[in-house]
């Protein structure tokens, strides 16, 4: 007599699949890094003769995060076939999750006439700000959320094939890029 191991049944449900993806949160499918010069300018004071204007030139390297939010995904996404066999999800729209400024170089100052005045914080967060921006809209125009949607397409269809099952994702159509 020979002895058979027993055979396992998987049985999926629609509301057992969305709690398996929303449980991954957010899925970051891409990180765009970039690099850009930003100038920063603040006025001087006509009573004190223009001495207190001060220009500043920074060299900022930041990067963006974008992905999917799973926790957005309900059960009227996920669809399961008659036989198990097949599943069939369509993802929420990729968003930018964080602008981030991982460096900020001081390239050039220049503090009134003789460069005798401390820097103004206001001509730093200024130039934060401006740089925060132009990282977010240099994204942007590389089609960051359109990778970002490509990207988590493939990887769940990667995560259901690696549970040997049939998937079909479809993904929403790319939103606006701000955050």
């Amino acid at each position: 007599m020979r002895f058979s191991p027993p055979t396992t049944t998987q049985v999926l449900s629609t509301q057992g699949v969305v709690n398996k993806i929303q449980s991954l949160n957010r899925l970051q499918t891409v990180v765009y890094h970039v690099d850009s010069v930003i100038q920063s300018h603040k006025q001087g004071n006509w009573y004190r003769l223009w001495q207190d204007e001060q220009k500043g030139l920074f060299i900022v390297h930041g990067r963006v995060q974008a992905g999917i939010d799973l926790s957005q995904l309900n059960a009227e996404h996920v669809e399961i076939s008659a036989d198990g066999q097949q599943v069939k999800i369509k993802l929420p729209p990729a968003q930018i999750f964080e602008t981030y400024l991982d460096k900020i170089e001081v390239y050039d100052v220049k503090t009134g006439l003789f460069n005798i005045l401390d820097i103004d914080p206001q001509v730093f967060n200024q130039a934060q700000d401006e740089a925060k921006k132009q990282v977010l809209v240099s994204a942007c125009k590389s089609d960051i959320l359109q990778l970002a949607n490509d990207n988590a397409q493939s990887q769940v269809q990667a995560l259901f094939k690696l549970a040997d099952v049939d998937v079909i994702v479809d993904k929403s159509p790319v939103s606006s890029c701000t955050k």
